[in-house]
């Protein structure tokens, strides 16, 4: 893959001289980042109070190991170091590569290329030497970036695991709710079929007093009427009963029915599940794994070491 050029869009005519501007009071040193002359690696000096008394409010951005003389320390108030940034350690990388870490080793490959830049175009320091280390930056961003498609490819199927692990966690938490609700249902339907029968047994014995009730020569009005109400009351009771129970056995059926359809579409995503992992561990013993192994060779005949 092509490296690209390092751009200077960003950096006015001054950027390699070093560079003085304005802070903002109220937010004092934290403004300082708001620069685009702060790098990831800065550091802070503060002047003020140990060279001079008096608030400036200017700042002043020096270039890669720029000397910084009293006359720059007396009329501002930080001096901002622009220090060397260290290369990812190797370790680290490989986890980037063979296992789940997201870190994007590029920017950090970057960050130390575009540094020997500005240190090359500040000239205060061997030009040739930082010329070598862009160049050994470029060589480590593009061994890392050739690497890139096999990483987002594993890096989708892994995304793609995690989807099916929650879709199948999912899908167990509902057909732990389906059994408890059946369960509910199927304890409803028995309490319910048992008052159904005695409702039963009540409306007999007041249909057998109705009978006699009818046949007694002096017919006591008020007691027939009564009898009827309650045979009429348990008939409906009944009927409630009926419907209840209608419905309890029609969600024991849509919950057992939906636990067995879950468990069917367990069975599919965990093949495909599986199917993901073995493309993984394929992607990274073919092409992850000699990949990784380039750049760590070249990090060791290199001798890139890692600034503490």
């Amino acid at each position: 893959m092509k490296i690209s050029p390092i751009s200077i869009t960003n950096y006015s005519k001054n950027t390699f001289k070093g560079h003085e501007e304005a802070y903002s009071y109220s937010r004092g040193v934290h403004s300082l980042e708001d620069s685009i002359h702060w790098h990831k690696n800065s550091s802070i000096d503060k002047t003020l109070g140990s060279y001079h008394l008096n608030q400036t409010g200017r700042a002043y951005y020096a270039d890669p190991l720029e000397p910084i003389t009293d006359a720059i320390r007396d009329r501002v108030d930080y001096i901002v170091y622009d220090n060397e940034p260290s290369y990812p350690r190797i370790e680290d990388v490989e986890t980037n590569y063979l296992g789940k870490n997201r870190t994007n080793y590029r920017n950090d490959f970057e960050e130390v290329r575009n540094y020997y830049y500005r240190r090359e175009m500040a000239g205060h320091a061997d030009k040739a030497e930082a010329q070598y280390q862009q160049w050994q930056a470029a060589e480590c961003t593009g061994f890392y970036d050739r690497a890139g498609n096999a990483r987002y490819r594993k890096e989708n199927l892994e995304d793609g695991i995690e989807n099916i692990n929650r879709t199948i966690k999912d899908k167990e938490k509902e057909n732990l709710e389906l059994t408890a609700s059946a369960r509910r249902s199927e304890e409803e339907k028995c309490l319910l079929e048992i008052k159904q029968k005695n409702y039963q047994a009540k409306n007999d014995k007041y249909s057998e007093l109705d009978k006699l009730a009818v046949q007694t020569i002096d017919k006591d009005k008020e007691e027939i009427n009564f009898i009827k109400s309650q045979i009429d009351n348990m008939k409906n009771n009944i009927k409630k009963c009926q419907e209840k129970i209608k419905i309890c056995i029609a969600n024991i059926d849509y919950c057992k029915k939906k636990i067995e359809l879950n468990k069917s579409d367990i069975v599919v995503l965990n093949k495909d599940k599986q199917t993901k992992t073995n493309l993984i561990s394929e992607i990274i013993e073919k092409e992850l794994k000699p990949m990784f192994n380039s750049l760590k060779e070249f990090y060791i005949r290199q001798g890139i070491k890692i600034i503490k």
